[in-house]
This record gives C-alpha cells, sequence and structure tokens, in this order.
C-alpha cells in the first residue's frame, strides 16, 4: 500500500484493497437478510444508514485495520467515521445509481479530508453492476448536477451530474467479495443494474479527518482511530452486544444504541 496516497491523488480512486478472505463472507447475503429482520423488529423498518451502531459484525468492518491502514495513508492518524451505507443491488434488478459526486450534497468540507471506502459483501462484476468511476474526475471541481425521478435510480435525491463522460473514460471497478476500492469525495462515479442471479452488496464507509466541517446542521461521527481535538461532531458510541443463540432477536441490543441509531438517522450523515 505504499503509493496509496499517490495513486489516490492522481486517480481520485485506490483498487483493489483486500481486507478479508472471501471464506469469511460466504454468508454475507444471509446476514444482512437477519440483519435487515432485527432492525425492522427494533425501529419498525428496514434501515441503510448507521448500522455499525447497532451490530458489532459492521463495528467490526469499520473499525477493520487493514482499512484503517489505508484511509490513514491518505488522510492521516485521526479518523471518524462519518457514515455507513448498505447498497444492494437484488438479482435480475433494475436499480441503478446515476453518475454523480458525493461532495454535492454531502455538506462536508475540505473534500480532500474524507475518503469513502466500497467494501465488497458479495461479487461486485460489471454484470452485477460494480462501483463505476471516471479517473480524474475529481479534479474538475463541483459539477453542475440536476435531479431525475427514475424510480430505479437508488439516489435518493436523484442526483446527475449534467454532462456526458467518454465510455472510455469510465472504469468499472470489480470487486471480489473482502475487497474493497476507496474514491475521493468529488470523483463522478455511478452503477449499472444487475443481470446476474446473486445479490450484489455493498458496504460503503464514510471516513474522515476530526477538521472537516458539516454545513447542513448538527452532525454526529464515530472516532475509529486516533483523537478528535477539534469536536465539529457529536461522538457516536460502537456498540456492544452480548451473546444471543437468536440470530434474528433485538434482546442483545440495548435500549440505549437502538435510541442512538433512532438520533443518528436524524442526522445529515444519514441522508444520503
Amino acid at each position: 500500500m505504499s503509493d496509496i496516497k499517490q495513486q489516490f491523488s492522481d486517480n481520485g480512486f485506490f483498487a483493489p484493497l483486500d481486507v478479508l478472505p472471501e471464506s469469511d463472507l460466504l454468508d454475507a447475503a444471509e446476514k444482512h437478510q437477519q440483519l435487515q429482520a432485527k432492525v425492522t423488529a427494533a425501529v419498525g423498518a428496514p434501515q441503510r444508514f448507521k448500522l455499525h451502531l447497532l451490530d458489532t459484525w459492521l463495528a467490526d468492518l469499520v473499525c477493520n485495520k487493514t482499512i484503517l491502514d489505508a484511509v490513514e495513508k491518505i488522510i492521516g492518524p485521526d479518523i471518524l467515521c462519518w457514515s455507513s451505507d448498505f447498497f444492494v443491488k437484488p438479482p435480475c434488478d433494475s436499480g441503478f445509481v446515476s453518475m454523480h459526486q458525493d461532495c454535492t450534497y454531502a455538506g462536508l468540507t475540505p473534500h480532500d479530508g474524507v475518503v469513502n471506502v466500497w467494501l465488497a459483501l458479495t461479487p461486485s462484476t460489471t454484470a452485477s453492476g460494480c462501483l463505476q468511476v471516471v479517473s480524474g474526475s475529481h479534479k474538475l471541481g463541483q459539477l453542475e448536477h440536476k435531479q431525475t425521478t427514475s424510480e430505479d435510480n437508488m439516489l435518493f435525491f436523484g442526483q446527475t451530474i449534467d454532462r456526458q463522460f467518454s465510455k472510455a473514460d469510465i472504469i468499472d471497478m470489480e470487486l471480489r467479495p473482502g475487497q474493497a476500492s476507496l474514491h475521493h469525495m468529488a470523483i463522478a462515479h455511478g452503477s449499472q443494474p444487475n443481470t446476474t442471479n446473486i445479490p450484489r452488496i455493498g458496504f460503503v464507509l464514510r471516513y474522515m479527518r476530526p477538521d472537516v466541517k458539516q454545513s447542513k446542521g448538527p452532525d454526529s461521527a464515530t472516532l475509529v482511530r486516533g483523537q478528535d481535538t477539534i469536536g465539529h461532531f457529536e461522538h457516536e458510541p460502537l456498540p456492544v452486544e452480548a451473546p444471543s443463540s437468536d440470530s434474528v432477536s433485538v434482546s442483545n441490543w440495548t435500549a440505549a444504541s437502538i435510541e442512538i441509531f433512532k438520533n443518528a438517522l436524524a442526522k445529515p450523515s444519514a441522508l444520503g
């Protein structure tokens, strides 16, 4: 990983990063289903964002040493996890992500203080609708976006860059389960539908330096490495689960953890 910072600076992304053995994720789709059943029982509906505040499986991924070592090479030793997000495309699904920049609506500045990590929990291939990026597009600055209304667009705001990119400039970030890609907040990226018979499940982690500011109002994050001596973000504690023989039971989630999670869902870091 010695050249990760240079590649990230030049291209706006780095991939692939080997995080976990593929064998560790053979049951990832089942675990995701069980997790959503627990979340529904706890808060009334499935959720995409901030689930690392409830579940130790995801908290361990957020704090994974290989991921944090790579992120540290780009933004330094003091690291906050601003948000986590599941991007799930069921088998043979028409859902897509329009080409956009995360910096358009996130409210975070400076952009170079943030690193997004896209971790594949199932195979992420061209056929299954893997992440696509436009290499070097982070150097173009904030591009004009328009809002679209397609029901198949997985983005809440339907935000789409108001310009066309050459197909030759678009790179498919194919990843096996357990591999990750890192990308800049300002890189143009999106993805196509899943045409395969297996789900494409990505777990997106958004890390930042403590000096990053939020323009959209009070926000929160989890300190995962180093120190935060600035205090721009309220700190969210990671969960501590007691053992449970029932994989769908919420009895091992404390009332305090559920309340922290509910409060986090109202913050800008859980708005897409």
